[in-house]
Order: C-alpha cells, then structure tokens, then sequence
C-alpha cells in the first residue's frame, strides 16, 4: 500500500483487523466509520506519514501496538468506552503532542506511550489504577505528571528517560 494516502472506512465494518494498514507509509489520514468497535493489534503500525485520525464514539477496544511507530502523529483522543490502554498502542509515536485520556480509562499498559518525545501532558484519570512498566518511558518533553489517588501499581521504568519531567505528584 506504498502509495494509499487517505483512508474512509464505511460504517459498516466493525473491526479493524490485524496488520490492516501496517506499513502504509504514505498513509496521511484516516476516516473511521462509527459502525466500527475493534482495532486490533499493529491495525495501523508504521503508519509514519498519518497525521490525523478520528476515533468513532462506538470503539470499546484498542488492542496492542495498533498505532505503534505512527511518527506524524500528533494528537489522539480515545474514544469514552475504552477502559484501558494496552502495550505499545502509541508507542513511538514521535510527533504525538496531547493525548485525551477518557474517564473510566482503569489501565494504561507496558508502553503504552513509550518514547512520545514530544508529548508535553498528560492527565491520567482518576479511574486508572495501574500504569505499566515504561508507560511513558523516552518522554522527554513531559515536564510533570499527577499520578491519581487510586493507582495502587506503578510498573519498572514508567518514567525512564522523561528528561524535562520535574514534577510527579
């Protein structure tokens, strides 16, 4: 798919399956319809030219590394009935500068936005009890971070290599 830039998914499809678009590096948006519940794992990794993507209302599941190493992208917000983030879904996104985590979000899994050097904020949830290992591992623009009252598990390396972090509260 070296040369598909642009992508309309109808309302009628309700998954994204695995490795979809994985590699469509010309691939600069995504439209996805509202009939659409799942991506699932790699759906859209190495997607480094994408730079904006909608989100549908009706998605309940990300599944791991669905936008790994998508390097132009810059902002995400996660649909309202995802409760939790799993591995790698944004990791390496190096272009991602905000991110709208939703409440009712309970886990951000291991690497989940590993390596997102310019993301610069983040409001983890008050319904989040767990961040994994390196979950933000490689974030150097994060300057500070408010880890919730209700978080009783906090994995190796979260926040490894967060160069600009100087405040976790």
């Amino acid at each position: 798919c070296e040369n598909l830039t642009t992508v309309n998914i109808p309302s009628t499809v309700s998954v994204i399956n695995f490795h979809t678009f994985e590699y469509c590096l010309s691939l600069t948006n995504v439209t996805i319809g509202e009939g659409v519940f799942y991506i699932t794992s790699f759906a859209f990794d190495h997607c480094e030219s994408l730079e904006g993507i909608s989100l549908p209302s009706g998605i309940t599941k990300i599944d791991m590394y669905a936008f790994n190493h998508c390097t132009s992208l810059k902002s995400i917000v996660i649909p309202d009935g995802v409760y939790y983030i799993p591995s790698g879904t944004f990791r390496a996104c190096e272009s991602l500068e905000s991110v709208t985590i939703p409440e009712g979000v309970q886990r951000i899994d291991n690497e989940a936005f590993a390596y997102c050097a310019k993301l610069k904020s983040v409001k983890i949830p008050s319904t989040v009890t767990s961040i994994g290992d390196e979950a933000f591992t490689g974030c150097s623009s994060i300057k500070s971070i408010a880890i919730p009252s209700g978080v009783t598990s906090i994995g190796i390396c979260t926040f490894e290599n967060c160069s600009s972090l100087t405040s976790v509260t």
